[in-house]
């Protein structure tokens, strides 16, 4: 999981968001305002559609991408703060995240765990006063994600990020990152910037985005040898450029 940021809405699916959120929250009793959102929910105007298109294709990881797991296509609306228990967020934009089936029909569905003071013990990946990097650290050679703090942990959990699959793909993604940063980097060494320039492209749209982050933020610690190249090590001494990439 990385940092993602959260886009503008078109003027008039901001008036939609914000008359239908007013409408829910007129509503007295939480049943009452449930199934307002829900019945919005399920006859969403031609002015809602902005919403799943920037979602999905501008802010996701690479178009279509599940926020969540980096891997899996992204195929409906998550409701971070869930709708069944804060119907009043339901037509809130920053509530709004892309999500595959798995990570939000399967594992996530109403789950939402708080800490003692009512705040989310869930990685929210748009929001700008929290990186994701403060509450997960990935093991190279396994895959594995480990929670840094509370929020980590329950966000693994929560989200299924501990899923073998997944596990196998950021593995795998580790030693491709290398690979293509070294092809990168014989790629200028000729002059090919075209052939560079795909290559950047490649590694910035692959699953598991936050693998090549975390491969960048070690390669400065005492640990970096450990788990990188020297190859790939020398690259990222001679192209600091790559550090612009995540």
């Amino acid at each position: 999981m990385r940092p993602i940021r959260r886009l503008q809405l078109p003027s008039d699916t901001e008036r939609l968001l914000a008359n239908r959120t007013k409408r829910i929250i007129r509503k007295r009793k939480l049943a009452t305002r449930v199934a307002q959102a829900e019945s919005f929910w399920k006859s969403r105007p031609r002015s809602f559609l902005p919403v799943p298109e920037i979602l999905g294709e501008a802010m996701a990881p690479a178009p279509g991408r599940c926020m969540y797991c980096e891997h899996s296509e992204g195929t409906s609306i998550d409701h971070f703060w869930p709708l069944a228990s804060h119907p009043e967020r339901a037509f809130v934009w920053e509530n709004l995240l892309w999500a595959c089936s798995h990570c939000n029909s399967n594992d996530k569905r109403d789950r939402f765990p708080l800490d003692s003071h009512g705040h989310p013990l869930l990685i929210d990946p748009t929001d700008p006063n929290d990186d994701p990097a403060r509450h997960l650290d990935l093991h190279p050679p396994t895959g594995r994600f480990v929670g840094k703090t509370p929020q980590g942990t329950a966000s693994i959990d929560v989200f299924g990020l501990k899923r073998q699959f997944l596990e196998t793909g950021r593995k795998d993604a580790w030693i491709s990152a290398q690979v293509h940063l070294e092809a990168y980097a014989d790629a200028k060494a000729i002059g090919d910037t075209a052939h560079a320039d795909a290559i950047r492209a490649t590694l910035i749209r692959a699953p598991h985005g936050a693998v090549l982050r975390h491969l960048l933020t070690i390669s400065h610690t005492p640990v970096a040898m450990q788990y990188i190249r020297r190859e790939c090590l020398d690259v990222l001494s001679r192209h600091p450029e790559v550090f612009g990439w995540m």
